[in-house]
């Protein structure tokens, strides 16, 4: 394998291929667009959009306008992986990076989990605004269908700052509110007629080509190609050197159903046979470099052929980078040389397919490589392949990615797949589809059990079993400490299993201290993962409830601000996160924060409703506890009420049950005992009341709460009189009798 291949020329900062943020290589024949680069340059718009089909032209007016731009520019081209949000913002801020130097802080927290709501998107924003003006081109923008997507899309669209431009280069026009762009003048689209060739620059490409070719002879071929770039290329190439070219001119309109005939007879037909063979077969691949077309064709000098077939005027096969390592083929010449491939040997196709997805997948390409396992329709090779990357994609909080893997194989081949089916069921737990994710599991269920093999369907079964909770927390014990015994060599599921088997293992009562287990599994774990943040997140319960709460409520504040900068906030996993840090900040006084913590935690757990219930009750545990430290003891009652079902759903997690008798029985208590004088006390009184108990002056007080001596003493005084008592000592013990303080 040549050096870097496995890839793509992976940016040591965010392992995104450079192929995808470099621009395509300029090429000494192109037809330089002058008109058209004209218009551009006099364009005074935020946005441009190069909007037209296969072979218009727009990646090629694109790659022209940034050379001759002097604004420094970012590139990045899209596949089927980017309609993933978080592949999506990922690779966006590699291209950002290469073009304009992101603030390596931005470029870090978006490696590996980038937030698209909020924090590296607006971090790149204030990088831009505060950068020189730029050019961002986003090219085959047509590969983002998903609403998540494109809503990234429409931010970093409306990101751009005044004196930079962003190009937008699809088939069709995104979904990004155009009309409101055009209105305000921030916008201009060329479409396929302004971007189809005029007729003197039809004849410069005929003449550049065909020197001889008669006068009449060069008008009809350019009323016969009607202008498409494309297909005045493909004609060009039909009839260079053939002996009658001077006369002879295609009376075939290209853009009618037999191209495919006329691009067989006329442009084939003219190849060396040995580089048409080539070009067919490997038609099946979306990028090319040498290594993968070796695999594919079972053959050597692979990267020498392309390098010669890019270098030559065959304008079809077009360099990705500047190392000469990867290519690709026109959309269009690609989507022929397919139908070639199809055509006399329909079985083919499947086999080279089956290649193509062992080189990718052992290369690390993940989406690459299952994607051409269920394009080759063998389900069991598509199943292996999902399942030897799901672990992660699924840590990574790329769940789209998945769900387009299921999207292109399809109900039928999911059902003929174990492999699909056990991703299929991650991502019904991860989209919180109980339903579906009970289906999956009872469809699952007729796998054998891990019995110490490395098959890693099993382990991907095995995990998601532990994971659902399904059959209750004793099973799922039993199950992870089965996962843990394999070993981590070889099993992508190993520091999941680990992780689970503290937790149930302490629920249970088998584990009085998991802290070692749960620090050694955060230790093993990628930074910044969902296993790291939920081991960390259990370490920190454990120290507010039952250690050193002040260590506690400081990891439970820092993992707050990490879920807040990567992409995992939204992934309903991760809910206990959020359940931790609003029982630290409702610990610190933090009313607001730690409400607005316990509404994200709980829409994640109503997400979830149909699946997890050893969560479902530790985590409403955790917010009642919350509640009570933020002394709204009508709230602690309600999360209480919610844990109840799942908790008769789990008769054997003792800790819980005991926590949640004792929780219920200081909610009674506080309800029984408070007179009203929760409701009579402001919260500028109950923050005072706080620091009572405390050594601290009136004075101390006042600085610590910002406020003046006289204000607490007002407050002081407010305080004595709705508790009944004359005296500092006197209110601090009421207040601990009706519940305002804990003892």
């Amino acid at each position: 394998m040549v050096q870097g291949e496995a890839g793509q020329g992976a940016d040591g900062l965010s392992g995104v291929s450079r192929s995808k943020i470099s621009a395509p290589r300029l090429r000494s024949p192109e037809l330089p667009r002058r008109a058209l680069l004209d218009r551009l340059d006099g364009a005074d718009a935020r946005l441009v959009v190069l909007r037209g089909p296969a072979g218009a032209g727009k990646t090629t007016l694109a790659r022209q306008w940034v050379a001759r731009d002097r604004r420094p520019a970012a590139w990045l081209t899209l596949d089927a992986a980017d309609d993933d949000p978080v592949r999506f913002v990922r690779n966006l801020v590699a291209a950002l990076d290469a073009g304009a130097a992101v603030p390596e802080a931005v470029a870090a927290a978006a490696a590996p989990h980038p937030d698209v709501e909020d924090g590296v998107l607006a971090a790149l924003g204030r990088c831009w605004d505060a950068g020189p003006d730029r050019i961002l081109v986003v090219d085959d923008a047509q590969e983002l269908q998903s609403p998540e997507a494109l809503a990234v899309l429409r931010r970093v669209l409306d990101m751009v700052p005044d004196g930079s431009t962003a190009v937008v280069c699809s088939r069709a026009l995104p979904a990004i509110r155009w009309a409101r762009r055009l209105a305000g003048g921030d916008a201009q689209i060329l479409g396929g007629q302004d971007l189809a060739y005029s007729h003197e620059e039809a004849a410069e490409v005929v003449h550049r080509a065909l020197p001889g070719l008669a006068p009449e002879a060069v008008s009809s071929l350019i009323e016969v190609t009607g202008g498409w770039p494309a297909a005045l290329q493909l004609a060009v190439l039909a009839i260079r050197g053939r002996p009658d070219a001077a006369r002879r001119v295609p009376d075939l309109p290209l853009r009618d159903p037999a191209l495919q005939a006329y691009f067989h007879d006329e442009v084939l037909a003219g190849l060396d046979p040995d580089d048409r063979a080539f070009l067919v077969r490997t038609s099946v691949l979306e990028q090319l470099c040498g290594s993968l077309c070796d695999a594919v064709v079972e053959g050597e000098g692979s990267g020498d052929r392309l390098e010669r077939l890019a270098s030559s005027e065959n304008l079809f096969v077009a360099g990705l980078d500047d190392d000469g390592m990867w290519y690709r083929y026109h959309a269009l010449f690609r989507e022929l040389l397919l139908a070639e491939l199809r055509s006399p040997v329909p079985g083919e196709e499947p086999r080279l397919r089956r290649r193509a997805a062992e080189w990718l997948s052992t290369a690390g390409h993940a989406d690459a490589a299952v994607r051409q396992a269920v394009g080759s329709g063998d389900p069991v090779l598509a199943g292996r392949v999902a399942v030897e990357h799901l672990m992660e994609c699924m840590n990574a909080g790329q769940t789209a990615t998945v769900e387009g893997w299921l999207l292109a194989a399809g109900e039928t081949m999911v059902a003929e797949s174990a492999g699909l089916a056990v991703s299929a069921g991650w991502v019904a737990l991860t989209r919180g589809r109980g339903e579906e994710l009970d289906q999956r599991l009872r469809l699952l269920r007729d796998l054998p059990p891990a019995d110490g093999s490395t098959d890693q369907l099993q382990k991907a079964r095995d995990a998601l079993f532990v994971v659902s909770g399904s059959g209750g927390t004793t099973e799922t014990h039993a199950a992870a400490r089965r996962l843990v015994a394999l070993g981590p060599v070889g099993n992508p599921w190993w520091t999941l299993a680990a992780l689970l088997e503290a937790v149930t293992g302490h629920m249970l009562g088998e584990l009085p201290d998991p802290r070692e287990r749960l620090a050694f599994v955060a230790s093993a774990s990628a930074p910044l993962s969902t296993i790291d943040l939920v081991a960390r997140s259990q370490l920190a319960l454990f120290d507010l409830r039952s250690g050193d709460r002040g260590a506690g409520q400081r990891l439970a504040l820092e993992l707050r601000r990490q879920l807040d900068e990567s992409n995992l906030a939204g992934f309903p996993l991760n809910a206990i996160v959020l359940a931790v840090a609003a029982l630290a900040e409702a610990q610190l006084g933090r009313t607001n924060d730690w409400r607005h913590s316990a509404d994200l935690c709980r829409g994640h757990l109503l997400s979830l409703s149909g699946s997890v219930p050893r969560a479902q009750v530790q985590q409403r545990l955790v917010l009642a506890e919350a509640a009570l430290a933020g002394r709204d003891v009508p709230l602690a009652r309600r999360f209480l009420e919610e844990a109840e079902p799942y908790r008769r759903q789990e008769p054997d997690v003792v800790l819980l049950h005991d926590w949640a008798r004792d929780l219920g029985d200081r909610v009674a208590s506080r309800l029984a005992s408070r007179g009203g004088v929760v409701d009579e006390l402001t919260e500028a009184e109950l923050r005072v009341l706080d620091h009572l108990a405390t050594h601290w002056t009136l004075g101390e007080i006042g600085q610590h709460l910002y406020v003046s001596r006289n204000t607490v003493k007002s407050h002081t005084i407010a305080i004595y009189r709705k508790l009944g008592v004359s005296g500092r000592s006197a209110a601090v013990e009421q207040a601990r009798n009706v519940g305002l303080l804990d003892r």
